[in-house]
C-alpha cells in the first residue's frame, strides 16, 4: 500500500477498528488520485488554446500541489479535522474542472450553419491575425474565395500561406491585399485593385480595428486615429463597394462591434474627440459608430436583398490590445493567465461573425445587432434611428461623398 500522506486515526474522532480507519484512507485517497487521474486525461486532451506554454502541465503542477499541501497542513496541525483537509485537497483537485467549465460557458456557442461558399467572394479586413485570420480560414473551408485584406502585409501574407495550408482549402482561393483603413487613399487604392481582379462580392466582414494607439494621434487625412481606422475607413470601403455587392445578391455585410457601445456617447459636432479626449471613450465611440452605421446602412439598402449585420464578437484576448501593457510585460503574461478562464479563443470569437455571415435563417433580417449567436438589443442611443441618419450625413461629409 502506497504511503498515505495523513492518517484518519491521527485525529481520533471516529472511534472505530484501526483497519476500517486504513480503508476508508485507501478507499478516499485512490478515489481522489483516480480523480486527479481523469482531470489529468481532460487537460490534455481537450481543445482550448492555452495562453502559455506551463499551462498545459497544470494538471501535473495541481497533483503536486495538493500532495504537498496536505503533507503541510498534516505536519502543522497533526489533530487537525481530516474534513477541513479533505476539502482543500478537494478543492486543489477540482480546479481544473472549475477552470474548464468556467472557459466553456464564456466561450459561448458555436455556428452550427454548414452552408457551403464555394463560387462565393468575400473580403475580410484585418485577416493577418485573429478572429479576422479565424474568419477568413473558417470562409474558405466552406468553398469561397477569400481575400484578407491587411495593414501589415507580410503578416498578411503568412496568414494566407497558414490558411492555404488547411485541409479542405483551395490554395488559389486565398490571396492577400494592402488595406489600412486609417488612410483613405488606402481604401480607395484597395476598391480600385480589388475590381480589376474580381467581378463580384458576396460577402464584406469589416473585422479590422484598433483598441488604443496609446495616446491622442491623428490619421494623414487629419482624423482621430481610432475613428479613422474603426468607424470612417470600415465606412469608405463598403460604401465604395456597394455597387458590387448589389450586382452579386444576395450580399451580406458584417460590421465588428463591441458591447462597450453602451458606454459610449456620440458628439456629432466632435467626432475626432479633440476636446477632453480618452482613449476608452474613442473605442467605444468606434463601436456606437458601427451600430449605428449598420442600421442606417440596412434602411439604405432596403430592397436591393444586400443585408448588413453588427456582431459583438465577445470578450477575446487578441492582438487588438497589443497596445496595453506594452511596456509591462509581466503585467501582460500574469492577466493572460489570469483572465484565460474568463474569455474566448480565437475560435469561439469568431463564430458570431460566422453566424452572421452564413446562417440561411438571417436572409430577411438586416441592420440588427448580434452576440453569442444570437439577436441582442443593443443600448437605447445605438437603436436611435435619428442619431444614425444624421451620422451618417455626417460621414459623407467628413469623407467628401457626394451622393
Amino acid at each position: 500500500m502506497p504511503q498515505i500522506p495523513f492518517s484518519l486515526e491521527q485525529t481520533n474522532i471516529f472511534r472505530v477498528p484501526g483497519n476500517v480507519y486504513r480503508s476508508l484512507e485507501s478507499l478516499i485517497w485512490y478515489a481522489g488520485m483516480d480523480t486527479l487521474r481523469v482531470l489529468h486525461y481532460v487537460l490534455w486532451h481537450q481543445p482550448f488554446k492555452f495562453p502559455c506554454t506551463v499551462i498545459p502541465h497544470f494538471h501535473a503542477i495541481l497533483t503536486i500541489l495538493t500532495i504537498i499541501i496536505t503533507d503541510m497542513l498534516v505536519e502543522m496541525f497533526p489533530n487537525g479535522s481530516p474534513t477541513s483537509l479533505y476539502g482543500i485537497t478537494f478543492f486543489f483537485a477540482s480546479l481544473p474542472c472549475i477552470v474548464l467549465l468556467s472557459k466553456r460557458y464564456f466561450n459561448g456557442p458555436m455556428c452550427k450553419s454548414a452552408a457551403t461558399l464555394t463560387g462565393k467572394v468575400a473580403i475580410v479586413t484585418g485577416a493577418n491575425t485573429g478572429i479576422g485570420k479565424e474568419t477568413a480560414k473558417n470562409l474558405a473551408t466552406r468553398g469561397a474565395r477569400v481575400i484578407l485584406a491587411c495593414r501589415n502585409y507580410e503578416k498578411c501574407n503568412l496568414a494566407v500561406l497558414d490558411i492555404q495550408r488547411t485541409p479542405g482549402v483551395e490554395a488559389k482561393n486565398v490571396y492577400g491585399m494592402p488595406l489600412d483603413l486609417a488612410s483613405l487613399k488606402s481604401v480607395h487604392r484597395f476598391v480600385e485593385l480589388f475590381r480589376q481582379k474580381e467581378n463580384r462580392l458576396d460577402l464584406l466582414v469589416n473585422n479590422a480595428g484598433i483598441a488604443s494607439p496609446g495616446s491622442y494621434a491623428m490619421s494623414e487625412d487629419g482624423h482621430e486615429l481610432v475613428w479613422a481606422t474603426n468607424y470612417l475607413g470600415p465606412y469608405l470601403l463598403t460604401y465604395l463597394l456597394l455597387d458590387v455587392l448589389k450586382e452579386s445578391q444576395p450580399s451580406r455585410i458584417v460590421n465588428l462591434s463591441s458591447f462597450v457601445h453602451q458606454w459610449a456617447n456620440i458628439d456629432l459636432d466632435d467626432l475626432n474627440g479633440k476636446e477632453g479626449y480618452k482613449y476608452r471613450g474613442a473605442y467605444s465611440q468606434s463601436k456606437l459608430g458601427n451600430i449605428l452605421f449598420t442600421r442606417q446602412l440596412a434602411k439604405e439598402l432596403e430592397g436591393t436583398n444586400v443585408t448588413t449585420y453588427a456582431v459583438h464578437p465577445g470578450l477575446i484576448n487578441s492582438d487588438i490590445w497589443r497596445n496595453y501593457f506594452v511596456n509591462y510585460p509581466l503585467i501582460r503574461i500574469c492577466m493572460d493567465f489570469i483572465t484565460w478562464p474568463f474569455v474566448k479563443d480565437l475560435e469561439h470569437g469568431a463564430q458570431t461573425t460566422l453566424y452572421c455571415a452564413v446562417e440561411e435563417s438571417l436572409t430577411s433580417e438586416s441592420g440588427k445587432y448580434y452576440s453569442d449567436c444570437q439577436q441582442k438589443l443593443p443600448s437605447e442611443m445605438a437603436q436611435n434611428y435619428t442619431l444614425a441618419k444624421q451620422l451618417w450625413d455626417k460621414t459623407l461629409v467628413m469623407l467628401d461623398i457626394k451622393k
